[in-house]
């Protein structure tokens, strides 16, 4: 894969992931300390509850290098 065919494969996983979490009202983060992605609930973050509903997965799961 070239530079730009890997920009444009990078640009179209950003855009789907984008309108995924946005479909179904989550954030994501990321915890350094357990190296896991966060899946935190839109709605109850946005008011304020720091301990809305969330999904954790391991980086590992979906091939993150570090």
């Amino acid at each position: 894969m070239n530079k730009e065919e890997m920009e444009s494969a990078v640009t179209m996983i950003c855009t789907v992931l984008k309108g995924l979490l946005e479909e179904t009202g989550l954030y994501i983060a990321v915890d350094k300390k357990t190296k896991e992605f966060v899946f935190i609930e839109r709605e109850s973050f946005d008011r304020g509850d720091n301990r809305g509903r969330t999904a954790r997965v391991s980086m590992e799961q979906i091939n993150v290098k570090e």
